[in-house]
């Protein structure tokens, strides 16, 4: 599949600091791609590598992004004039919409819950990635941090998809 997309320069400080909010490569891998430029200038159609991230994760069933990150990539898609198929394939993309009250009363109860116990939880090893990326030169949390923060990823959508769903209905947007 081709994706198409836009190539931004960083620094080694910016590139730093995305990926320690990206959760210094607990969720994502660096990968080095070969980019195409979509309309060449003056003759350059070599193209040139990027770096990119791509899921590191893997869950079944697959999570989906939200709803204010598709918007954001289907407005700079528009934005920065990539094609129309491709643009038409990210409108097919699904996202996630949270659970409203309006729903039902019981699965809204049931996604409080859970944030309730693992959202603190979450937001601490969080803390601890950005904190670590930070320190490194690549931005890299501790490879032994980033086994604690899958493992306990691993866990906690066991819980929901095992245990928590079966009383409490799905909240995390998936069917």
């Amino acid at each position: 599949m081709t994706v198409e997309g836009v190539a931004y320069l960083v620094t080694p400080a910016q590139l730093r600091s995305i990926m320690a909010s990206e959760g210094g490569l607990f969720s994502y891998r660096r990968v080095v791609l070969r980019a195409l430029p979509l309309r060449p200038v003056d003759g350059d159609a070599a193209g040139l590598a990027v770096v990119t991230l791509v899921t590191g994760a893997s869950r079944t069933p697959a999570g989906v992004p939200s709803r204010r990150y598709m918007d954001l990539i289907k407005t700079g898609s528009g934005e920065q004039h990539l094609s129309h198929p491709y643009q038409a394939y990210l409108s097919t993309l699904p996202s996630y919409h949270a659970p409203t009250r309006d729903h039902s009363p019981w699965q809204w109860l049931g996604a409080q819950l859970f944030l309730l116990f693992w959202l603190p939880l979450y937001k601490f090893l969080q803390w601890m990635l950005e904190t670590t990326g930070n320190m490194d030169p690549g931005g890299h949390a501790p490879e032994g941090l980033c086994a604690l923060v899958r493992t306990i990823n691993a866990v906690m959508w066991f819980w929901h998809d095992q245990v928590h769903s079966r009383v409490w209905g799905r909240g995390d947007g998936l069917v």
